[in-house]
């Protein structure tokens, strides 16, 4: 099994309610994405997908959704989404189903978008979401081994 890595980036503000620090207040991050595809290679190719595909599938989705944003919970920050349609109906916001802390935001995309996006013939087998320079969250597709470490 071979596997191919796409890099993406995309600005994007958020904040975490239950943050005991600055991260509760509103704040902004530029946001460094990899997806991890495995497969078999095409003898003939010798790829599992071109870049390119994997940049169609998936780049789209990112800027119509997260790049640009203001990423909010719709369990936590109801009353802020409803005063920010009706103070800035021109601010775009994505709403998740859960606090938008990197580790959930990294399991969300592999486990409920990228894959729809690439296909039956693809597999996302991870995504590495980068919310600062220094700190990331990876998610996995259960069952993988990475590092000599099974996933489960």
């Amino acid at each position: 099994m071979v596997s191919v890595t796409r890099k993406f980036t995309f600005e994007a503000a958020h904040r975490l309610p239950e943050h005991k620090g600055g991260c509760a207040r509103i704040h902004g991050h530029s946001y460094k994405l990899e997806v991890t595809i495995v497969g078999e290679m095409d003898d003939e190719t010798g790829m599992i997908v071109d870049f390119g595909d994997i940049k169609k599938y998936l780049k789209g989705w990112i800027d119509d959704n997260l790049d640009h944003r203001l990423i909010l919970s719709s369990k936590k920050d109801e009353s802020l989404i409803n005063a920010v349609e009706k103070v800035l109906p021109s601010m775009k916001v994505y709403v998740l189903p859960f606090e938008p802390t990197v580790e959930n935001m990294a399991k969300y995309l592999l486990n409920d978008v990228f894959q729809t996006l690439v296909g039956d013939k693809l597999e996302v087998f991870k995504v590495k979401l980068w919310e600062t320079e220094n700190c990331f969250a990876e998610a996995i597709k259960e069952g993988y081994v990475n590092a000599g470490c099974k996933c489960s």
